[in-house]
């Protein structure tokens, strides 16, 4: 049974939610949400490439009103610039500009800083008619679209199509149907809001589903999930969060009769969260499986490895099934994989060790259809709230998941359901509980009592003690991952009983450090995440410690993170912890020679320079710009080398060290001698000096070069000898 969500909107009276509580005054700088009182409904992005500005009831965008600083670094008064969250394709949710289209002043969400869309600019005054409200229409900073042009058109919406998200553009303002008026809804108002709505919408699509009747006996609620087998072809109605560094998310693919989801080298959280739901045992099936590398690698370490992909429901957590223990001995032996492997459809199969391994979305669709990688978990629902779905915390290279056909089932609370749900998840308990126990420093004390006394417990225990006792494993269960995870270093060495004996060992050992070095620094920038700075460089100096050891593993991830914390130092103006990362960054990576690490190190050694002469620590700022040169030189890059003497001679100058500096911007002169630059750098250590006689030749020779160059720069040179 499909239910559709749009006929079920008009269930939903006004007096069953709450009304928004807005701001008054524009609120710049704020996260909020904006609002449309005539229609009910929210700001956000749907439609056409679902970037189109819509109207949405039962979600909203977030976005930020911010001043409109012109070039002459002003503000008049009443431009604004408005910027959404808008879903940014595979990199997650970025915040883009609302702006209008050429075509029949259609507004759009997701218009990036590119400069050859200019009408993004909005005039923002109190509405006439309704206290707390706001009219919006185009300002006339834009090159095209002025209020002075348009006078009677203003943002809005006056769609009466049945559209479940109705549009919203610039509209007539004499239109009778026209919803101009606006509010600036606080997110936590929003929030509760939108809450409200949701279980209210539950509830009337479970009294459709039972009749209006009392839920007693086991019932599929599965009708209440939008979209669970993806058969659209997309990921509507499930809410996605990803993290992409460098992997790519699809929500759904394969084979066009049953269609699934994937993510690959990446962060997730896929799910849906139901509201009004009855008090009860559930069952959650899913088909789903995750490998944690590349497929020869993830061969190897499937007997010890980690999977950090999960199911869930609330607080309840498996891990998916290992794919790589789900080998194929002879692929031809499985007639319903035959779509994805006719012909020279390489790709949909890995081989490895004579095994068969599942390697693209098309054979993994078949495999799911066959009923393949499918489990479950149980977890008790009390306060009326489901949340159900499939998340990955780490990011690691080669990764790969894969999931579909979500189903879920309510229990009547008996003893028989309970016993059920907690001898699965016992069995699921015992196979961690052994993993985390060859783990270094992961406590398994809180999981082995969740465990004891469990035959006991099933024989002469109430229903209630049973519920008890199934929450408590599965928290415990939780907690133990959570350990495993922030671990993730095994106290043995990896099984190889079944490895080819020709196998590289070096290698094994290099991925397993890998891994290891990956959580580390996906830790790192997940503590970052949450301001925990103290944190996020305490796991930035273990990766950085194991990539001592182990630089070609992660050399790249390393210097991600180092950024990262680097940028979060700067934006909290700790610019001598910022330029502390990047010299730490630095150490780690000069011991080695390679290529690739060099050609890194030229690019972060300028960054170093830079950061520390802000401090001005130019003594080591002259240390980092002297290897700067060197390796420059190494790689044949003269024109940075020359650009690279001339910071090194300011931070000369700096320490008074004049004549050495002079020295080094000749040499930087020789390498460019046409660099009216370098010759304005010459002149200025000479003003240091007190020569302004051969300050004066030098900037004569600045202007032979590049007439211009008083205009095109601030010059110091210029502005004490000449302008003076």
């Amino acid at each position: 049974m499909k239910l559709k969500l749009i006929a079920l909107f008009s269930l939903i009276g006004a007096s069953q939610v709450l009304h928004a509580q807005t701001t008054d005054q524009v609120p710049v700088g704020d996260t909020v949400y904006l609002y449309n009182p005539a229609n009910e409904k929210f700001f956000v992005g749907e439609n056409q490439y679902k970037t189109q500005a819509s109207l949405s009831a039962n979600h909203a965008y977030k976005v930020v009103v911010n001043k409109y600083i012109d070039q002459n670094n002003q503000w008049d008064g009443k431009t604004y610039v408005m910027t959404d969250s808008v879903e940014a394709g595979n990199y997650g949710f970025s915040y883009r500009n609302i702006f209008i289209d050429a075509i029949d002043c259609v507004v759009w969400v997701d218009q990036s800083e590119r400069s050859e869309y200019s009408d993004y600019l909005w005039e923002i005054v109190p509405s006439k008619t309704m206290k707390g409200a706001f009219n919006i229409y185009p300002a006339e900073a834009n090159n095209a679209y002025k209020h002075s042009n348009m006078p009677d058109r203003w943002l809005g919406c006056c769609d009466t199509t049945a559209l479940e998200y109705p549009l919203v553009s610039l509209v007539k303002t004499t239109d009778p149907k026209a919803s101009i008026d606006w509010t600036f809804v606080p997110m936590a108002q929003g929030d509760k809001m939108l809450a409200e709505r949701h279980k209210a919408l539950a509830q009337k699509r479970l009294a459709l589903l039972t009749g209006g009747k009392p839920v007693t006996s086991e019932l599929s609620i599965t009708p209440l999930l939008v979209n669970p087998q993806f058969s659209d072809s997309k990921a509507s109605g499930w809410h996605t969060t990803f993290d992409v560094k460098r992997g790519t998310v699809t929500w759904c693919g394969g084979d066009q009769s049953n269609p699934c989801a994937e993510a690959w080298q990446c962060n997730f959280d896929f799910c849906q969260k139901l509201e009004g739901m009855p008090t009860g045992l559930y069952k959650v099936d899913m088909q789903a499986f995750a490998r944690t590398n590349e497929p020869r690698f993830a061969w190897y370490e499937r007997d010890s490895a980690f999977i950090s992909t999960v199911i869930y429901a609330n607080e309840a957590e498996l891990p998916v099934h290992n794919l790589m223990r789900n080998t194929f001995p002879n692929r031809n032996d499985y007639d319903f994989l035959r779509p994805a492997i006719d012909g020279t459809n390489k790709a949909a199969w890995e081989t490895v060790e004579g095994s068969y391994v599942l390697n693209n979305l098309r054979a993994t669709s078949l495999a799911f259809a066959k009923g393949l990688f499918d489990q479950s978990i149980y977890c008790y629902v009390g306060d009326g709230t489901l949340q159900v779905g499939i998340k990955e915390p780490v990011v690691r290279n080669g990764a790969w998941s894969a999931w579909d056909n979500l189903r879920i089932t309510y229990l009547p609370e008996t003893k028989e359901n309970y016993a059920k749900a907690i001898r699965y998840h016992v069995e699921k308990a015992k196979e961690i509980e052994k993993i985390a126990k060859t783990m270094k420093g992961v406590d398994v004390k809180s999981l082995t009592k969740a465990l004891s006394g469990i035959e006991k417990l099933l024989k002469q225990g109430s229903v209630s003690q049973l519920r008890d006792r199934l929450e408590l494993i599965n928290k415990a269960m939780k907690r133990t991952r959570e350990a495993m995870f922030a671990s993730l270093h095994f106290a043995s060495p990896m099984q190889v009983t079944s490895m080819n004996p020709t196998v590289d060992k070096r290698r094994q050992e290099l991925n397993r450090i890998h891994t290891l070095g990956l959580s580390y620094l996906t830790l790192g920038a997940m503590a970052e995440k949450d301001q925990n700075m103290e944190l996020s460089l305490k796991y930035f100096q273990s990766a950085s410690d194991l990539f001592a050891a182990y630089p070609d593993a992660f050399y790249r991830q390393l210097i991600a993170v180092a950024r990262v914390i680097y940028y979060q130092q700067l934006a909290a103006e700790h610019g001598d912890e910022a330029a502390n990362t990047v010299v730490t960054l630095i150490e780690r990576l000069e011991p080695y020679n390679t290529n690739a690490i060099l050609k890194e190190l030229d690019n972060i050694y300028p960054k170093a320079g830079e950061l520390l002469s802000v401090q001005k620590n130019y003594s080591k700022a002259e240390e980092i710009y002297i290897k700067a040169a060197n390796l420059s030189l190494r790689l044949g890059n003269i024109e940075e080398l020359a650009n690279r003497f001339n910071m090194l001679a300011y931070c000369l100058a700096y320490q008074e060290k004049y004549d050495e500096a002079l020295e080094v911007i000749d040499s930087a002169i020789k390498k460019q001698p046409q660099d009216a630059n370098l010759y304005d750098s010459k002149g200025e250590f000479y003003l240091m000096k007190g020569d302004k006689k051969n300050a004066r030749k030098m900037w004569k020779q600045v202007i032979t070069l590049d007439p211009d160059f008083p205009q095109k720069h601030e010059t110091v040179l210029y502005q004490k000898l000449i302008k003076k």
